[in-house]
């Protein structure tokens, strides 16, 4: 599990504006995207260390040891505010080896629900992915809730009318 981590990636820098501008969150990393520091406007510093562990870090209180944080948790917790945020109330969501891939209309995000082994192998890391499952869960039933269906991938229908399930 040390070597597990989640990912938030946008084409571009289309995810820093978006998280700038909904959630005044500002990431710097790797210009792939991935996140290394997320400082939250709550009041929050999250670090994601080379292994892949999070740290969460609270503003204002000194000498406090850092704790330690599942860092999927952090990342689905900012995409769920991100997707009930932006305008396009479009969402596609598709599973693949080792990653669910959300797209927004406004930005594409990977969450990584693998681990890379020596060979660049993703191999499954079943706590991260069941933390990701739940999260797909809720992200549809905020979208239920308050965007449009989502449609089928395999068919374009959207729910009740998709007949391949």
């Amino acid at each position: 599990m040390d070597s597990a981590r989640a990912f938030l990636i946008a084409p571009g820098h289309s995810l820093n504006r978006l998280l700038k501008h909904v959630l005044g969150v500002g990431l710097r990393g790797s210009l792939d995207g991935t996140c290394t520091v997320c400082v939250s406007k709550r009041g929050a510093f999250v670090y994601f260390t080379a292994k892949g562990i999070g740290m969460q870090v609270t503003m204002g209180i000194d000498g406090r040891t850092p704790a330690a944080i599942e860092p999927a948790v952090v990342q689905l917790r900012l995409l769920v505010e991100v997707v009930r945020s932006v305008r396009t109330k479009l969402l596609s969501l598709v599973a693949s080896d080792g990653y669910y891939t959300v797209f927004t209309g406004d930005a594409c995000f990977h969450i990584r629900t693998a681990v890379p082994e020596e060979h660049c192998d993703l191999a499954p890391c079943s706590r991260l992915a069941h933390v990701a499952s739940l999260a797909v869960m809720e992200l549809r039933a905020i979208l239920m809730a308050a965007c449009q269906p989502i449609s089928c991938l395999d068919c374009g229908s959207a729910p009740p009318m998709c007949t391949c399930r």
